[in-house]
C-alpha cells in the first residue's frame, strides 16, 4: 500500500516522470530529486529512509539510471508504449523474450521474469493487452506456498549471520540457528516456468490463483506473532 501511495503522489506532482519521451532527456539526479521531494510529503514527520527517498530508498541511484535508460529504450524500440511489447504474442515466454535485456537490445534493465509477469497480469487485468497463458506471480507468497506443500523442494541450511558492513542490518543472533533456503533467480524461474504449464493443464485462471495466494499470505503474515505489536 505504501508503494502505491508513493507512486500516486509522485505522479500527481511529477507526471512527466511517467512520460518516456520526456524522461529519456532527464538526468538520474533530476529524477532522484523528484523522488526525495515526494518522500518529504508522503512521509512528513516520519522516516524517509537513509537516502530520504521513502519507498524508493533502496538502490535509489541505480534505479534512477535504469529509469532514464529504459525510457529511452521504450521510445526507441517500442514507440513509447509498453503495450507494444505484447503485440501478437502467443504466451508469456514469447513476450518476456522481447523484454529480457540479456537476450534483446530492446529489453529493459532490471526486467526479470517475476516483475514482468506482474506487469503483464496488471495490463491484462485492465484490458490493455490481450489475454494469453500466464504463470503464477512467483514472489515471496508463492514461494512459501510451493515449499510448504512440497510442490517445490529445496535444500535448507542453518541461517547463520548475514554479510553486511552496516550494523543496523546485522541479523539478530537469535535467528542464526533457524533453517532457511537462499532464493535465487534460477529457483524463481523454475517455479514460474512450471506454473504456467500447470495452470494451463488444470484450466486454472492465473489471476484468481495469484490473488488467492496473496490474500492467504497476507492473513498468515498478520497473524504471525513477530508481526504484532504488544498493544
Amino acid at each position: 500500500d505504501d508503494a502505491f501511495r508513493f507512486m500516486q503522489e509522485l505522479f500527481s506532482c511529477y507526471p512527466e516522470m511517467f512520460d518516456p519521451c520526456l524522461v529519456q532527456n532527464k538526468t538520474a539526479e533530476e529524477l532522484a530529486e523528484a523522488i526525495r521531494d515526494t518522500a518529504s510529503r508522503v512521509h512528513n514527520g516520519g522516516s524517509k529512509g537513509l537516502k530520504e527517498a521513502g519507498t524508493m530508498s533502496f538502490k535509489l541511484e541505480e534505479h534512477m539510471v535504469a529509469w532514464v535508460e529504459n525510457a529511452g529504450r521504450l521510445v526507441k524500440f517500442w514507440d513509447g508504449d509498453i503495450r507494444n511489447v505484447f503485440e501478437g504474442v502467443g504466451d508469456f515466454e514469447e513476450a518476456y523474450a522481447r523484454a529480457d535485456y540479456e537476450r534483446s537490445e530492446a529489453g529493459f534493465l532490471g526486467m526479470r521474469r517475476k516483475i514482468f509477469s506482474l506487469l503483464a497480469m496488471w495490463l491484462q487485468d485492465f484490458g490493455d493487452i490481450p489475454d494469453f497463458p500466464m504463470p503464477l506471480i512467483t514472489d515471496f507468497h508463492t514461494i512459501r506456498m510451493v515449499l510448504q506443500h512440497e510442490i517445490a523442494r529445496a535444500t535448507y541450511n542453518r541461517l547463520g549471520p548475514n554479510d553486511t558492513d552496516d550494523p543496523m542490518r546485522e541479523r539478530p543472533e537469535s535467528l542464526w540457528e533457524y533453517q532457511a533456503i537462499r532464493v535465487n533467480e534460477k529457483f524463481v524461474n523454475a517455479v514460474i516456468i512450471w506454473s504456467q504449464d500447470f495452470l494451463k493443464r488444470q484450466k486454472l485462471v492465473p489471476y484468481d490463483v495469484a490473488h488467492g495466494l496473496w490474500y492467504l499470505s497476507r492473513t498468515l503474515c498478520a497473524s504471525y506473532y513477530g508481526n504484532r505489536s504488544k498493544d
